[in-house]
């Protein structure tokens, strides 16, 4: 005996058996990856101790692990994560521009000029000796961050290019992640030093430009604008 099946099916039922019939088999692709690495940042936890108004008398508010001045003069504030990605995005919160060598940064950010002669470092050898490294790079491109591992005398990342498949030809920035403590004790102060420091290098860079000399200009460092 033949037994008919009166059930009806659903539209949104039939469009998902579909779906999973069409892409069944198919290579994933940046979009497919991408959620996991949404769902990533989302669920990471701070690094680093949290702050409390006690530890710190003098600081009403939580100032984060510290700080990094855009070239636009917008003060960002960063918080130091668990897992692979340690600052997320490092992009301004007012211009959206992606973090680039002429912006300043606290101690959180501490920039690596050569990544290739770091392991002549002290810290260097000091990360040899724990599970989680404090080093990270960002991508000029997009500018996710990127924790790397120490293995060795080497300093490795796992994503080689960016996980944003972006091809520049700007190379990425690498970091030492510093202490935050000294920030978080006196973060307006940090502010105001980072300010001066980024106002005195842009002004470096133009007089370089122009051909003058650094020498007629070292009253700049004593009455910074």
């Amino acid at each position: 005996m033949i037994q008919k099946i009166s059930k009806r099916v659903s539209l949104s039922s039939l469009t998902k058996a579909i779906s999973a019939f069409v892409h069944h088999g198919r290579a994933k692709t940046p979009e497919s990856i991408q959620p996991t690495l949404q769902e990533q940042l989302d669920t990471a936890q701070p690094a680093e101790e949290l702050w409390d108004a006690f530890s710190y008398p003098n600081v009403h508010t939580d100032p984060g692990d510290g700080i990094w001045i855009c070239e636009c003069g917008f003060e960002n504030h960063v918080i130091h994560y668990q897992g692979s990605y340690p600052f997320k995005y490092l992009v301004c919160q007012r211009c959206e521009h992606i973090m680039s060598p002429y912006d300043t940064t606290s101690e959180a950010l501490t920039s690596i000029p050569c990544i290739a002669k770091e392991i002549f470092e002290d810290r260097f050898i000091q990360q040899q000796n724990v599970d989680v490294s404090r080093y990270c790079r960002s991508c000029r491109c997009c500018g996710l961050t990127q924790r790397a591992s120490v293995v060795g005398t080497s300093i490795l990342f796992g994503q080689l290019p960016c996980l944003c498949s972006e091809t520049d030809e700007k190379k990425p920035m690498y970091f030492y992640i510093g202490d935050v403590e000294s920030y978080r004790h006196d973060p307006d102060g940090a502010a105001v030093e980072l300010s001066i420091k980024r106002r005195l290098e842009a002004s470096m860079r133009y007089l370089d430009r122009r051909g003058i000399q650094k020498s007629t200009v070292h009253w700049l460092e004593y009455y910074p604008e």
